[in-house]
Order: C-alpha cells, then structure tokens, then sequence
C-alpha cells in the first residue's frame, strides 16, 4: 500500500513559488551568502530554430565588497568524470548596448553569448556572472573603460596612433588588474565541487585562481572563445603564450590541448579530445593487479 503524507504549509509554498531561503556559507575565509538550485529555463534562437535549455541558477553576495556572483550551471548530473568548462565573466558597458551597438575593439557581449551557446551544446558547463560597480575596466570602473575609449576616439580623429586598452589604461594611471578573482574561484568552487574543469580563459593568472580554490583543473587543456570581432576577425588562440597559437577566421569556442591542433569544441570533439585522452590517462594510472 502506497501512503501519502501532507506536507507542512510552508514546505508546500517554498515547493509551489519557487522560494528559497538565503544561506549563509564561508568559502575559503570569505563570508557570502546564496540562494541556490533555482531554475532558468532560458531560450537559445539559433538560424535552426528556437529550443529551451533548462540551466540551475544560483546567486552568491559578498556583503564586505558588495559582489554579486550569479552562477549559471548546466549537466552538473553528468557523471563526475565528466569535466565542465567554467568561465568567470564580467561587466562591461559594451555588454548593456544589445546586439546591434558596440564599442571599437569590445566583444565582450559576443564573448558571454557564445560561452552560454557553447554550454547548451555541449550540455556541461558553469559560468560565473559577475555584478559589482567596480568589475569592468580591470577592476578600476565602467567609466575607466569609457575613458579608454574616449582616448582612443580622440586620438583617431586627430590622425595620432591609436592606443590599446591596455595602453590607454596605463597612460590614463590605471595599473594592474584589481577585480577580486579569488572571490568568483572560491564560488566557482562551491558550485562545482570536485568535478574536474577546463577553463574558458587565456590568462594564466585567472586560472591559477581556480587551482589556488581548489577545483580540479584538467592540466593542459582550456578553452578561448572567438567572436567575428575578435582582432579583426583574425584571431591568435594564445595571448599569453600559455598554449600552441594559431589564426582563424572562423568564430567558435577552440579546444586549445598541448599536443593536439586546437580545434572546434563541439559534443564529437569533447568525446574525442577530452572524454577520450582523460580515460586513457585514468587507466594508465590505475594500478596494474599482480596475477600469480
């Protein structure tokens, strides 16, 4: 005989609206609190067509700094050996222009698009938005970035070289990257777990705040996102000298791997350059059975 029990009203309520209750954790010696497991059920429009993809949402604050961290997770019920791509990604004004506007020398609205159209198709994947006043221009402001681009426009109208952002950030007193990394690593970490991880970043700085949280980063293996804005459409999968560099015309998410061409990352290329090599490497480190 199957027996039916009566929930208590409040646990029927929190099931019927979709409440949770703010939880208070402390992530590596950093108080935040979080709401966690709450549904997105986004849209991707794609020239295919329309399709739902069903991402779990949770939001972390950092009252000391005022940081919000919302994470966006996709196939975590994957099994464990299976690794999530993550990305920390963060504000910029170009992002609030839509798709039709954009700033000279800014993909960054491209970039979050196409790592949140990666993760659907390839059905595993964590990204970490970041909301705080001081997140775009390298941690400095928003209006560090619009006086980057103020420098530049100038310069173009009076024939003069055209400085880079980073350029333009340094001649305008603005050093170093002052976001909090550690902070969106140690969320990234909370939400991930000890699953392992490639990252969707080039800097090797950013990455090794992941491994510093304590996320298992699969060795020499990430992920660069390439957008048809991206160095004129002409695009080097390096910046840093991290990993083999190569050109392209054509935008995607790459698999950069040390030994292998980078390639397209697309759900045939995770089987065959990361499910694949990490079974290999698994079954060469498992301990061989002495047979008498």
């Amino acid at each position: 005989m199957i027996e039916h029990f009566a929930q208590p009203m409040q646990e029927q309520e929190e099931h019927h609206t979709g409440l949770r209750e703010w939880e208070k954790v402390t992530l590596q010696g950093e108080d935040f609190i979080v709401k966690r497991d709450l549904i997105a059920p986004l849209i991707l429009n794609t020239r295919e067509g329309s399709r739902d993809v069903i991402f779990s949402y949770d939001e972390y604050h950092h009252p000391e700094t005022n940081m919000q961290i919302q994470v966006w997770k996709l196939g975590l019920n994957k099994p464990q050996t299976h690794p999530a791509i993550v990305r920390a990604d963060y504000g910029c004004p170009c992002i609030g222009l839509g798709s039709h506007f954009t700033l000279p020398g800014h993909d960054c609205g491209k970039q979050r698009e196409q790592m949140f159209e990666t993760v659907a198709n390839l059905g595993i994947g964590v990204i970490a938005t970041v909301s705080e006043p001081t997140a775009a221009g390298n941690g400095h402001g928003s209006h560090v970035v619009m006086e980057q681009s103020t420098m530049q426009y100038e310069a173009a109208q009076r024939g003069e070289y055209i400085p880079s952002m980073q350029e333009a950030y340094s001649e305008m007193g603005y050093f170093g990257d002052k976001r909090r990394h550690d902070l969106t690593a140690y969320v990234l970490a909370d939400a991930v777990g000890q699953r392992p991880v490639i990252p969707v970043m080039s800097k090797i700085e950013k990455i090794q705040h992941l491994r510093d949280a304590g996320m298992n980063v699969v060795d020499d293996m990430r992920v660069d996102l390439i957008t048809d804005r991206t160095e004129s459409m002409k695009s080097i999968l390096r910046r840093d000298g991290y990993h083999k560099s190569i050109k392209t015309t054509q935008p995607g998410a790459y698999l950069i791997h040390n030994g292998f061409e980078p390639t397209r990352l697309t759900p045939e290329t995770y089987q065959t350059r990361v499910l694949a090599p990490l079974h290999t490497r698994a079954s060469q480190a498992a301990p061989r059975r002495l047979v008498n």
